[in-house]
């Protein structure tokens, strides 16, 4: 036995236990990252970052540079795997291949939990003369389709929310479709690394999310740049990516709250994640969290297990992590048997 396969049959036995007590919700709730690795089948020698992950952990979309012959130019690719225990499949532009057919970069998508409204970042255009800022994702679009069997047709740029900023990066989507957690970053002609986390809200799936219905993070913005999110399904844990002093260029700090209708507590560094290296582009999928890391020298993709820190005063769990620790395997309608 190995000391990963080891250290995983231990923190299933440590969730069963964990489980059978009733489930707790604290903002005094501190937490650790475990069993850090390389997320096995989504790597390749370009470079890599995780951009959205079902729930459950079997469906991953990301951003490569792969297929571009440039270091630059990013599209998005989708992986799949019938169990957590297993590697991704070989990443393919599948449902995204009408997406990188435009010549910008594609990335921070974010898929609806019934995988049926899409958003995502692309190019933006600098100036009057049409020249793109190379490596941005500034422009927010937003995709839908009929059924999960279409592929993603190319979205429409959300022209009202860019009234934020010039910069728009979708990244997380609550279940219900409502609200959805933006980072907002400065005009192109800024040099100043200045992003901010904001959360938008609309009454309906079939609405636009507009500004006015917008506000910004507070608790979790710092001088320094908050440029990436991710959130747990029920809204109470966040992961971001800051600049603010830490470990390295770039940390992953986490931040609770009790419910939604309260502000985040000030962010921590996550204990497990960091290095002296950047390590950004946080993605949860119940209690696995997928980031990327440029540790091996080339931003890679990594993935490791959230779990609450010894003493910790409560733990925050759901079935679903329950069912990626204990090696519950689940089937998905893309993936042929």
């Amino acid at each position: 036995m190995t000391s990963h396969q080891s250290g995983h049959k231990a923190m299933a036995a440590y969730l069963a236990v964990a489980i059978s007590f009733p489930l707790l919700h604290s903002s005094a709730t501190a937490l650790q990252l475990v069993d850090v690795r390389e997320a096995p089948g989504l790597n390749s020698p370009s470079l890599e970052a995780p951009s959205w992950v079902s729930e459950d952990g079997l469906y991953a979309v990301i951003e490569s540079t792969r297929s571009s012959g440039s270091s630059t130019l990013y599209d998005l690719f989708e992986a799949e795997r019938y169990s957590i225990d297993e590697p991704f499949s070989t990443p393919s532009q599948g449902d995204f291949r009408d997406i990188n057919l435009v010549p910008r970069n594609a990335g921070f998508a974010v898929v609806s939990s019934d995988e049926l409204e899409l958003f995502y970042g692309q190019e933006i255009v600098a100036n009057s003369v049409g020249i793109p800022v190379t490596g941005t994702t500034g422009n927010m679009y937003r995709s839908v389709r009929d059924t999960v069997d279409e592929a993603w047709p190319v979205g429409t740029r959300q022209s009202a929310i860019h009234s934020l900023g010039d910069h728009i990066r979708p990244l997380a989507l609550s279940t219900d479709g409502l609200r959805l957690y933006l980072s907002v970053g400065p005009p192109p002609a800024r040099q100043t690394p200045d992003w901010d986390l904001w959360v938008v809200s609309r009454s309906s799936t079939q609405d636009e999310f507009l500004p006015s219905n917008a506000e910004v993070l507070a608790s979790l913005n710092s001088d320094a740049s908050e440029s990436e999110l991710t959130i747990s399904s029920d809204e109470t844990t966040v992961i971001i990516s800051s600049s603010r002093p830490g470990v390295g260029g770039a940390d992953l700090w986490y931040s609770t709250r009790d419910s939604i209708d309260d502000a985040f507590s000030p962010p921590s560094l996550l204990p497990g994640a960091n290095t002296s290296f950047s390590d950004r582009r946080p993605v949860l999928a119940g209690s696995q969290l997928f980031f990327s890391s440029t540790r091996s020298g080339e931003q890679q993709i990594y993935v490791g297990t959230l779990i609450p820190e010894p003493g910790s005063l409560g733990i925050a769990v759901c079935g679903v992590i329950a069912a990626q620790l204990l090696g519950v395997r689940r089937s998905r309608s893309k993936i042929n048997p």
